[in-house]
């Protein structure tokens, strides 16, 4: 039924739910919670969620009415929102990668004190 008149998505329920995860998108954004962002984008875009690091989608694993749920404008906006979350959570990645990897002024690395720091809190209790 949506498939013959998607111009009526507005009054369909799962039109309206996209709407909804639509609209929650920049709040998720601005909460820097990047991941579910791309989630959130991933099923509104292609009706299914990318598993994995390489975030690959099959052929067989879309939903052949997603693209209908969202309007040609909103898919575009989406598709935008999409490349630049990841490209922030890949800069995140890379900047902790870096942080965790950089020597401190004594020699030791960031992941080296926090398991330090944890066996002092062990031995305490």
């Amino acid at each position: 039924r949506m498939v013959s008149r998607p111009s009526l998505r507005h009054l369909w329920w799962e039109g309206c739910l996209a709407y909804i995860v639509w609209d929650c998108i920049p709040i998720i954004e601005r909460r820097e919670l990047y991941s579910l962002a791309i989630e959130a984008l991933h099923v509104l875009l292609y009706g299914c969620v990318a598993i994995g690091d390489n975030q690959s989608l099959g052929m067989g694993d879309r939903n052949p009415l997603a693209p209908l749920l969202l309007s040609r404008r909103a898919r575009g906006k989406a598709l935008d929102r999409l490349v630049i979350d990841q490209t922030h959570l890949n800069r995140r990645r890379i900047s902790q990668m870096e942080v965790d990897t950089a020597p401190s002024k004594t020699g030791e690395t960031k992941s080296s004190k926090k398991q330090q720091l944890q066996l002092k809190k062990k031995a305490s209790i």
